[in-house]
């Protein structure tokens, strides 16, 4: 399972990905986020966040995730703490699924997916996964 670096933005060459970034942002605290890529999407991994495109507002909370359709959105928590996913890419019009999950430690933990040749100590399956 490839692991990239968010300084480097490397993956491999079959993937539709082509950049991401982690913003942390306390209460209040403002993003500007000018789009760099065909398609991407914005996600809420923890806290809440009103996302202003043009005239427009809306209202993200911790899970939730927003196509971006315009050219710059400014970003703003509403929480002690926020955290926004960028993803950004050149993906089919179509995303068969995406979303923000916790990953946590398994007392027992199984594979579910391709075997591995490591330790495992979470449920996650063991497959690529764009996100």
């Amino acid at each position: 399972m490839p692991i990239t670096n968010l300084n480097k933005n490397e993956f491999p060459f079959w993937s539709e990905i082509e950049y991401y970034n982690i913003i942390k942002l306390n209460n209040n605290q403002k993003y500007y986020h000018r789009k760099k890529s065909e398609k991407e999407e914005i996600f809420i991994g923890r806290g809440d966040c009103d996302l202003f495109l043009d005239e427009n507002v809306s209202k993200l909370k911790y899970g939730n995730h927003y196509t971006v359709d315009a050219e710059s959105v400014d970003i703003i928590s509403k929480s002690e703490q926020s955290i926004v996913i960028i993803v950004g890419g050149n993906w089919e019009t179509k995303i068969g699924n995406c979303g923000v999950f916790k990953m946590t430690w398994s007392e027992n933990p199984k594979n579910i997916g391709d075997p591995t040749n490591y330790d495992r100590n979470t449920d996650f399956d063991n497959h690529y996964h764009d996100c």
